[in-house]
């Protein structure tokens, strides 16, 4: 990300985000296998005998390599250009896309499922069309710079401007200068609900070992039922809650580590249990937006709040996102959000709501 100023100053700043050189390259590799996949298993099916020889692999990577390169390094060669105009999208320096900053658009992070099973991670805008909502792709930028780019948005359509202004608290409003705010984390609560889902996730993987146990012994074992299948009856069916246990296991006492019990907004600082952030060295403050649904390219389901401090990068997790069931969930998250963004707003810290 930079910023771009005209000879008006200030108040004619562009910022400008370019799509990551990384996520390109991982496209570009994602594409090349997909495509030399397909095009090996057609050869396969529809050659004759004799036709999958060397000449064929060289084309099919040839063609493979060739289409990758043109989607990677061309069509998703994206540029983000925010300013109080609005928003450009360009695609290898073409402008694809303008949105109005006061048009009714909204950033959206959706993760894409096949058959259940989540496939990736798209980032882009929402455009209301009458009835039907247009839908505008964001393609390689990452998940750190699209949420740059929706807190610019947000701060443009509060303030006009990038940066941040002085905010007095109305008394009302959950954060006040001379009162403190204080969020209590069920943390009991929350863990319980977390153990419920462990023991789910067991209970199904030994149910599944157990199906796959007895089609091993239908099928695939050579004899009739004796003591002899029994140890590998019992391998089959524990090897899948084992390995369900220990993964979920560790992502348990991983999110108890990291679940606080007291979240403490005070003048000039936060406050987390035992532990305390001088406004003065908090670089930037981070935490996942109310309507998400998932997080980590769809690999998670927790809320974050992210600190990175002088010499320091603290992260505590506040429960499941939304979606999840009830006793997974902190009921105060959304105020905990407003009165973290206002007191950042107040302290002149970088608040982002990370999208990723």
């Amino acid at each position: 990300m930079y910023s771009r100023y005209d000879e008006n100053g200030d108040s004619r700043e562009t910022r400008v985000y370019n799509s990551s050189r990384k996520l390109q390259l991982v496209e570009f590799l994602k594409w090349t296998v997909l495509i030399f996949c397909i095009l090996w298993l057609a050869g396969l099916f529809l050659l004759p005998a004799g036709g999958m020889n060397l000449r064929f692999c060289v084309i099919a990577a040839f063609l493979s390599l060739a289409v990758s390169a043109i989607r990677a390094f061309f069509w998703c060669r994206t540029r983000a250009e925010i300013s109080l105009a609005g928003l450009s999208l360009f695609r290898s320096d073409r402008q694809y896309a303008f949105l109005p900053l006061d048009s009714d658009f909204t950033p959206r992070v959706m993760t894409k499922y096949h058959k259940s099973i989540p496939t990736g991670t798209v980032r882009g805008f929402s455009v209301p069309r009458g009835r039907r909502t247009r839908w505008i792709p964001c393609r390689c930028i990452s998940a750190a710079d699209f949420s740059c780019l929706t807190e610019d948005i947000r701060k443009l359509r509060r303030d006009r401007t990038f940066r941040p202004i002085d905010m007095t608290p109305l008394t009302e409003e959950i954060y006040t200068v001379s009162e403190d705010a204080t969020f209590e984390i069920p943390r009991r609560g929350l863990m319980r609900g977390e153990e419920k889902r462990l023991f789910s996730i067991v209970l199904g993987c030994f149910a599944c070992g157990v199906v796959l146990a007895l089609l091993w012994l239908i099928f695939v074992y050579p004899e009739s039922f004796s003591a002899a299948a029994l140890p590998y009856m019992l391998f089959i069916s524990l090897v899948f809650p084992v390995t369900a246990s220990l993964f979920h296991g560790g992502r348990l006492l991983a999110f108890t580590r990291k679940l606080p019990g007291r979240i403490i907004l005070s003048a000039s600082a936060l406050r987390i249990d035992g532990r305390q952030f001088h406004a003065g060295e908090i670089r930037r403050i981070s935490m996942t937006p109310v309507s998400c649904t998932s997080t980590r390219m769809g690999s998670s389901f927790r809320r974050r709040l992210d600190i990175a401090a002088d010499g320091q990068s603290v992260q505590y997790h506040l429960g499941s996102t939304a979606g999840a069931q009830k006793n997974m969930l902190y009921a105060d998250y959304e105020k905990l959000l407003k009165a973290v963004r206002e007191w950042c707003l107040k302290n002149r810290v970088p608040f982002y709501e990370d999208m990723g």
